[in-house]
């Protein structure tokens, strides 16, 4: 088959154009990829920190036997299933499902009061994944903004409610696993006194 000049500089210019395609700064990668938190372990984790906002920051430290302390700004037992859930959100990871703005992060909840950073650390505080969360969105997902990052994404991280906590809120509020039937008495101290109450009969007095 004989070549016109025509024909082939129209094949020049498709074969420049696939090239460019696929080896160009656009074909090359396809539609701009999203970033993500890294999967991880639970039991990889031996401490979260969390700072709703101008608060104190919310230190947990992973205890014996599964459990959770909390380490500041209070101590005590803290609530080893709520942190547990939280942990359970990141064991496949957590892409990021849109691109939704960059800058303006008091819009998305993002700044000031309302924006809650997150940390998970492992052995000697290395850190497995740090992010913040702002307000939820449409859908179950939830605001969020990576380190060093000014824009905002939408990602599922399992909704605001889930970090915006007080350190009490923290604690665990299960003072004592015991049956209730089995308790006869009751006593409380207090600075102005003692009570004192038991049952018997059926009655408390």
């Amino acid at each position: 088959m004989i070549l016109t000049s025509k024909t082939r500089l129209l094949m020049a210019g498709f074969s420049a154009l696939v090239l460019l395609l696929l080896f160009g700064p656009d074909g090359a990668s396809g539609p701009q990829s999203l970033p993500g938190i890294p999967s991880f372990s639970d039991k990889a984790v031996e401490r979260v920190e969390i700072r709703v906002g101008a608060a104190d920051k919310i230190a947990l430290v992973r205890g014996e036997e599964d459990s959770w302390d909390l380490e500041q700004p209070l101590t005590g037992e803290a609530d080893s299933l709520a942190i547990d859930s939280v942990l359970d959100v990141f064991r496949k990871g957590v892409s990021m499902d849109v691109l939704v703005d960059t800058g303006n992060e008091d819009s998305y909840g993002l700044a000031g009061a309302d924006r809650i950073d997150v940390a998970f650390l492992g052995v000697q505080d290395v850190e497995l994944a740090s992010f913040a969360v702002g307000w939820d969105a449409p859908g179950g997902a939830s605001f969020v903004s990576l380190p060093n990052d000014a824009r905002v994404f939408r990602a599922k991280i399992g909704g605001r409610v889930r970090y915006q906590k007080t350190a009490a809120d923290w604690r665990n509020k299960m003072v004592m696993q015991i049956d209730p039937e089995s308790i006869r008495a009751i006593q409380f101290e207090r600075p102005t006194g003692t009570l004192s109450f038991a049952f018997s009969a059926g009655v408390w007095t």
